[in-house]
């Protein structure tokens, strides 16, 4: 599943290593970020949010409950 945000340009934080580190953890879930740059749309807001609210159950019952807190978790020990 790819979920895309609106993020503009960012300057990488981190080397290369830790951010295969951190892309391996969410593919492990099943998940990809893509950022669409600064330009919001109003109509692809309202498209995300429908296609979040239809890959949700699915993504819990692939990673269980609470699987967004345990990624979040792996990938902040990867960042430290």
């Amino acid at each position: 599943m790819t979920y895309k945000f609106a993020g503009g340009f960012t300057v990488p934080v981190y080397n290369e290593e830790t951010v295969n580190k951190i892309d391996s953890i969410c593919k492990n879930y099943g998940v990809t970020y893509f950022n669409t740059g600064c330009i919001i749309d109003f109509m692809d807001i309202k498209a995300q949010e429908k296609y979040h609210e239809t890959v949700k159950p699915y993504l819990i019952k692939r990673n269980g409950k609470n699987w967004e807190q345990k990624m979040k978790s792996e990938i902040e020990k990867i960042k430290n």
